[in-house]
């Protein structure tokens, strides 16, 4: 599935939704039973049918002010391996403390946030949290960017589809307006692009057997520190974010 494929963008979608009904994990196994490659496909596909989607390099701005990324326990194991196992120690300090600087003072906001982000496709408002800066942006760069969430690698390549609301593109204003522009400029009348809906359902599906917590990526650092603010040996599924306040 990594070469390019002689098919149109709507037989990929409905073939990576046929086998999206038999993926068993997320970013554990990097082939056609994990989510994430699936994600990662239809997203090279996006970029060839619509060649203004892709971010161009530079651009981080989806990592300020987009939302912290919703992350599941399933995914936040990987990540937390990721960092004890593959990147460098100088930069883990570096991101705890850019979490610290950036997010200590919102917890109490990040906890309600969680009441947001249980479900997949919450219709829930956003608290209104303050810095929005993701803590592992690094020189405007992803600094965990091989094991990122789900989220992220869909952000811009699919469409939401909510109750009650017309089908939207799941990116950042300004990546809608560059894709609209683009489509006018191009004379086509219509999107297509494979809904969001249905994957992240999948991710928290599966998540369900890593105790079904999902948190933002500041609440895992912090739930994870110790007591003289280094990063755990111990990864913990259903951490006691609460206790972030006592």
């Amino acid at each position: 599935m990594n070469s390019p494929i002689n098919i149109s963008l709507r037989d990929s979608i409905i073939q990576i939704g046929h086998l999206l009904a038999h993926t068993t994990n997320v970013a554990q196994t990097d082939d056609v039973f994990d989510v994430n490659y699936l994600i990662d496909f239809l997203a090279f596909r996006v970029g060839q049918e619509y060649p203004a989607i892709p971010c161009k390099a530079g651009c981080s701005q989806c990592c300020i002010d987009s939302g912290l990324p919703r992350t599941t326990a399933a995914e936040w194991a990987v990540i937390y391996v990721y960092l004890k196992t593959q990147m460098p120690a100088e930069v883990v300090a570096d991101v705890l403390a850019r979490n610290e600087r950036l997010h200590r003072s919102q917890i109490p906001l990040l906890l309600q946030e969680q009441e947001r982000i249980q479900e997949p496709l919450s219709k829930t408002p956003m608290p209104p949290i303050g810095c929005l800066e993701c803590p592992f942006l690094r020189d405007q760069m992803c600094s965990i960017y091989p094991v990122r969430p789900a989220i992220c690698r869909g952000f811009g390549n699919f469409t939401l589809r909510l109750p009650g609301r017309d089908p939207s593109v799941f990116a950042c204003q300004m990546a809608a307006d560059t894709l609209l522009e683009d489509l006018q400029a191009r004379q086509i009348a219509g999107l297509e692009l494979p809904a969001w809906n249905k994957f992240i359902e999948k991710v928290y599906a599966l998540n369900q057997a890593f105790g079904g917590v999902a948190a933002t990526l500041p609440l895992w650092l912090f739930s994870h520190l110790t007591p003289d603010g280094h990063l755990g040996d111990n990864w913990q599924p259903t951490p006691d974010f609460e206790a972030l306040i006592s």
